[in-house]
């Protein structure tokens, strides 16, 4: 059969995500410190101003000085990408209401919500190519960090009294409400104005996220909400909300999380056991979840095309669709038929790239965007909601039919 007739019927009875292929090398990073920029205002803007009134002009100022960079990074970046020709604008408009000294809810929502569409629009996925490593990041924050903000990361080193502004501690509650293991990775990457954070970018990006993810776990591990078999098991009688992966899990905060737990109906112990293992246990570790196996084999086709096997790398991915996505196609396709489309687009997105000799960083953000479509089916699977009709189920199965010829050819 062939697939792109299927697809062109597919798409007259309904259009599936838009999801923008990867960029170049330099693209991505543009994007991913535009993002950074973005998560900052969010989180630390009502730390400058409060009830109209700026509460701290050095971090207000520095709002405003990010905010420029932002505008310039933006006017960078590439313009055939789907809103793109408004990004500038929405900037300005965030920055007219920074200046304006608007109520820290709204900016927080603006800045959220304009990194959200930021990376959408340009097809970047801000997580690990593989799951972190939880031995590594403790052996790397020993080594690198305790002397400005002590071994539990409470800001009490050696070093902290001749440090101003003072180290973080990533124990205080409103700071780590906000805090991302990608705004985390990010910091670790292009150190922090201003501060005595400095850049750890001579470190491997898989270092960097296995100390960014160490970091936002580092209040969870003491004390006795830390219980793995309780907080496996409280994520697990909620539902699932939150897919337990770390491309989910690099790019949500503390707060995101415990509204999706407190959503899924978890309270008090429940609750804080269930973040606790969302953050000490599920991003080192497959949890059982539907397409563990074909993250495992998206790793070993990454690894097979840096190692300068294409043809391993898409034999993987091959394995990838057909031995770990596509036996549950039929269920996800019940829930969410758009989004079956849209992971099938991918996949075969994906193996064009490894094909055609991409750079290997241009690979990877091809089959991080396939797991990142994997969470949220997982999510789509674990709330259920209404079914498809069965006309587009049909096509389905068809659509599946011709992607594995494709993906054997």
């Amino acid at each position: 059969m062939r697939l792109l007739p299927l697809l062109a019927l597919l798409l007259a009875c309904g259009s599936p995500p838009d999801v923008p292929a990867p960029r170049d090398a330099g693209t991505n990073q543009r994007v991913r410190q535009l993002a950074a920029i973005l998560d900052y205002v969010a989180a630390d803007y009502p730390g400058a101003v409060r009830d109209g009134e700026v509460v701290n002009r050095l971090e207000y100022t520095e709002q405003q000085s990010f905010l420029e960079d932002a505008a310039l990074l933006a006017h960078g970046l590439p313009a055939d990408a789907p809103g793109a020709a408004t990004l500038g604008r929405e900037l300005a408009g965030l920055r007219a209401r920074v200046d304006g000294r608007a109520p820290a809810g709204e900016i927080a929502a603006s800045a959220r919500g304009l990194r959200k569409q930021l990376l959408s629009r340009y097809g970047v996925v801000l997580a690990p190519a593989g799951n972190p490593s939880r031995a590594r990041g403790q052996v790397l924050w020993a080594a690198n960090c305790t002397g400005c903000h002590g071994p539990e990361g409470r800001g009490d080193g050696p070093l902290a009294a001749t440090l101003d502004p003072p180290a973080t501690s990533f124990h205080d509650p409103e700071i780590m409400a906000a805090l991302t293991p990608a705004r985390a990775f990010s910091a670790l990457t292009d150190g922090l104005d201003g501060t005595s954070m400095l850049s750890f970018g001579n470190l491997a990006p898989s270092d960097r996220w296995s100390l960014a993810f160490h970091v936002v776990a580092l209040r969870h591990e003491a004390g006795a909400a830390v219980h793995a078999d309780g907080g496996a098991a409280a994520y697990e009688r909620a539902g699932r909300p939150v897919a337990a992966t770390a491309t989910r899990l690099a790019g949500a905060s503390d707060a995101e999380l415990e509204a999706s737990l407190a959503g899924a109906g978890l309270a008090g112990d429940e609750h804080a056991q269930a973040l606790a293992f969302l953050r000490t246990r599920a991003p080192y570790q497959q949890t059982g979840a539907p397409f563990d196996a074909t993250r495992e084999r998206l790793a070993t086709a990454l690894a097979a095309y840096r190692a300068g096997d294409p043809g391993g790398a898409r034999r993987e991915l091959g394995s990838a669709y057909l031995d770990g996505f596509e036996p549950h196609e039929a269920v996800l396709g019940a829930r969410d038929a758009e989004l079956v489309i849209a992971i099938e687009r991918a996949f075969l997105d994906a193996r064009a790239a490894l094909g055609e000799g991409v750079p290997a960083e241009t690979a990877e953000q091809h089959l991080l965007r396939v797991g990142a479509l994997l969470d949220r089916a997982e999510e789509r699977i674990s709330s259920g909601g209404g079914t498809r009709v069965a006309f587009a189920g049909a096509f389905l199965i068809l659509l599946r039919e011709g992607l594995e010829g494709a993906l054997l050819i």
